[in-house]
């Protein structure tokens, strides 16, 4: 008996097996998405509360998290859309919003920096560092934030702000 499930990835017809999750089955595929509450250990259950790996499911209005949805007969599901790329860098550029730059960051390697860039993100503030995910760094962004009459704005607002859109 034959219990795999048949349904389209991001255009391409795709077989997954009883029990994988939609993130499984792109992990198996090579598309590797964001995540950060799913641990890639056996027994592992995923929460699917970071929405880090959100995908978009054809006839659904909301997005889905891939860590927790199974994939069903003749479904849809697009990774690669614009809706659900900017959903995931959304997720991540929040969380890394509150982070240090990464020269200045005591866990350089950590999972979440790992998984921003994933999702195209990478260091989004911290001393005016690299350029975010909009090609901008955050001297760049404040520099257009500039009070009516040409004033800049105070430093502590300078020291406090965020990337993001």
């Amino acid at each position: 008996m034959d219990e795999r499930i048949r349904f389209t990835f991001d255009g391409d017809e795709v077989e997954a097996h009883p029990g994988e999750t939609l993130w499984d089955v792109s992990l198996r595929l090579g598309r590797r998405l964001p995540h950060l509450c799913l641990t890639e250990a056996p027994g592992h259950r995923p929460d699917g509360n970071c929405r880090a790996c959100m995908v978009e499911i054809e006839g659904e209005r909301t997005l889905a998290p891939s860590c927790r949805r199974a994939p069903a007969e003749g479904m849809t599901v697009r990774a690669a859309s614009p809706r659900a790329e900017k959903a995931r860098a959304m997720v991540l550029e929040l969380l890394m919003a509150d982070q240090p730059a990464a020269d200045a960051a005591p866990d350089r390697s950590s999972h979440l920096r790992a998984m921003a860039d994933l999702a195209g993100v990478g260091a989004v503030l911290g001393g005016g560092g690299p350029p975010d995910a909009h090609g901008r760094c955050e001297a760049e962004f404040f520099a257009q934030l500039a009070l009516p009459g040409g004033s800049a704005l105070p430093p502590l607002l300078k020291m406090q702000g965020s990337l993001a859109n």
